[in-house]
């Protein structure tokens, strides 16, 4: 049991991440990292093979279609997608991931190029960067999507995006 004095700053118990690797189904979830794509379970073991994926709808779709089947076959209940802040596409996979009812992860891609770093020795390829981003979101890095992006949000991200 854990006492009030170690509960966080803010009175919560643990981080959301923490909380989620703790529940009695996390061995139902899967993490679907995306650089090109790959499917793996919460202990880092490849489910579906690296596929390219380029963020456009069209593969979008494809990587739904490949994250269905492999949940499918492993009888897998929640999906969780990890993705760097590289460049400006990921804000739409952040997007339609979040509205597929995803748990999405966002990592700074300094964290992953870290993680490259210490495990990998400056190795730089697709499927590196996958495993240091499923290595990063099993360490607890990056953070968690909010429930349903408001509108709001959208707009002044728009507007702000003006100015730059």
């Amino acid at each position: 049991m854990v006492t009030p004095s170690f509960n966080h700053i803010q009175g919560k118990n643990g981080s959301h991440w923490n909380r989620l690797m703790r529940e009695e189904k996390a061995k139902e979830y899967c993490i679907v990292a995306i650089d090109a794509a790959m499917v793996c379970t919460i202990y880092g073991d490849i489910l579906q093979e690296p596929f390219e994926f380029d963020g456009s709808m069209t593969d979008y779709q494809l990587m739904k279609k490949h994250i269905d089947a492999t949940c499918e076959a492993y009888s897998l209940s929640q999906v969780i997608v990890g993705i760097e802040t590289t460049a400006h596409y990921y804000e739409d996979i952040v997007r339609f991931c979040m509205d597929e009812g995803y748990i999405v992860r966002i990592l700074n891609a300094a964290t992953t190029a870290r993680e490259r770093e210490t495990v990998l020795n400056y190795t730089k390829t697709d499927r590196v960067d996958l495993m240091a981003i499923v290595q990063s979101l099993l360490h607890g890095r990056g953070g968690t999507s909010v429930e349903k992006a408001m509108p709001v949000h959208r707009t002044i991200q728009t507007l702000i995006r003006q100015f730059e």
